[in-house]
């Protein structure tokens, strides 16, 4: 019986989540993600695991990004948002703690978005790195190359 098998850039977009679900590398114990890890950190945001980061100080990390990243990078153009809205928010309403939490909670979102994308995608890359072949419902196929 032959199986057709394809490359993780040949799946479509839901069966590479479910493959990254199903064969990620545990992140305690391997150094491929290491530089996306100290980025991170030295923007002052943590990456808990392969689906979540947590920002303990929002404003602190955008200021951060903005120092570190081009104005045509997505990052500085979210840090960039998220400083003038918190800013403009500060002078408009005396009672500001919920409204800059739920502003926090929104961008922490966004962020959350664009770094664990990024991540997810060289996470992909190293499914072709290492030229390991799945079928088209995404289970992993062992060949002598993988």
């Amino acid at each position: 019986m032959k199986t057709k098998v394809y490359q993780f850039k040949e799946l479509d977009k839901k069966t590479k989540e479910k493959v990254i679900r199903e064969y990620k590398i545990n992140l305690d114990e391997d150094i491929w993600y290491d530089s996306h890890r100290y980025y991170l950190n030295d923007m002052n945001i943590e990456l808990v695991s392969f689906e979540s980061i947590s920002i303990s100080n929002i404003y602190e990390s955008c200021k951060r990004l903005l120092y570190a990243t081009d104005k045509t990078d997505d990052a500085h153009s979210i840090a960039k948002d998220y400083i003038k809205k918190h800013d403009d928010m500060l002078a408009k309403y005396k009672s500001w703690e919920e409204t800059i939490a739920n502003l926090n909670w929104e961008y922490e979102k966004k962020f959350s978005k664009l770094f664990l994308a990024d991540l997810r995608d060289d996470y992909g890359d190293f499914f072709e790195v290492n030229k390991f072949k799945f079928t088209k419902e995404g289970a992993k196929i062992f060949t002598k190359q993988s």
